[in-house]
């Protein structure tokens, strides 16, 4: 298989946390539009095509992007031994896929909140999101034009990617806790709660009390934490008991001989 050699070794830790992160990813996008088309009377948010709810939209599109569409492309390198090319090519297309989500999804967002004259920096939500933003589209922008551009040379490069890497781990972590406070913020709008008449002492007892909506975005809330977690690991460099190679050229040789 084409560059085979090339792909990073895993530790049997690592393949179960990248099996466990693909199968997550088709979870909690299952559970994210479940939550948007249940019905308010369970608090859910009303479904995707009622008439002026546009918001549904916006928790859809962003957990997509910014957690699926981001989860792929980080595992791109281990998760496809399809060789070093076509996985830096899988890499572009998620991320770029993640991008016109995530264009999407704030145009909902904004769009729901002028039309209903609610502010829309406002929340720690906002701020982190916005905050992600930044990051992802300006390493974005450096990336395509450091990786798929002809203007940066071969030395540029290879001192530019450690940068890269670092700032879209970053990134990614700060995508997962913007969208962790966003389904907190927004379970708290819906009043996730339940009515007790002497105090809470065995809360357990009354997780069926708890609106089904609001059952669905927690575990939805948990498994996204989970997935970044899965992920780190799955893409971790671990070296346990090994040399590093100095270059790829190295690690190329040493595995041929």
């Amino acid at each position: 298989m084409e560059h085979e050699e090339l792909k990073k070794p895993t530790t049997p830790v690592q393949a179960h946390c990248l099996k466990i992160a693909s199968i997550l990813c088709f979870v909690v996008s299952f559970m994210v539009v479940i939550w948007a088309n249940s019905p308010a009377e369970i608090k859910g948010l009303n479904g995707l095509f009622t008439e002026n709810n546009i918001f549904a939209w916006h928790p859809v599109l962003m957990v997509l992007g910014m957690v699926v569409c981001y989860s792929q492309a980080i595992l791109a390198y281990r998760a496809f031994p399809l060789g070093k090319p076509t996985n830096k090519l899988l890499h572009l297309i998620f991320q770029s896929l993640a991008i016109i989500l995530v264009l999407a999804g704030i145009w909902a967002v904004v769009k729901f909140h002028n039309d209903k004259l609610i502010a829309n920096l406002y929340s720690t939500h906002s701020w982190l999101g916005l905050a992600t933003l930044i990051l992802f589209f300006q390493n974005y922008i450096l990336g395509f034009i450091t990786f798929w551009l002809p203007f940066a040379t071969p030395p540029q490069r290879r001192s530019y990617l450690p940068s890269h890497v670092y700032l879209g781990v970053i990134t990614y972590f700060f995508a997962v806790l913007a969208v962790e406070t966003g389904i907190a913020e927004k379970n708290a709008w819906l009043g996730c709660g339940y009515q007790i008449t002497e105090p809470d002492l065995n809360p357990i007892s009354h997780y069926w009390d708890i609106p089904y909506g609001c059952q669905i975005s927690n575990w939805m809330a948990i498994l996204i934490l989970v997935l970044a977690l899965t992920t780190g690991i799955a893409v971790m460099n671990l070296r346990i008991g090994q040399k590093p190679a100095s270059t790829e050229a190295e690690a190329l040789l040493k595995h041929m001989l």
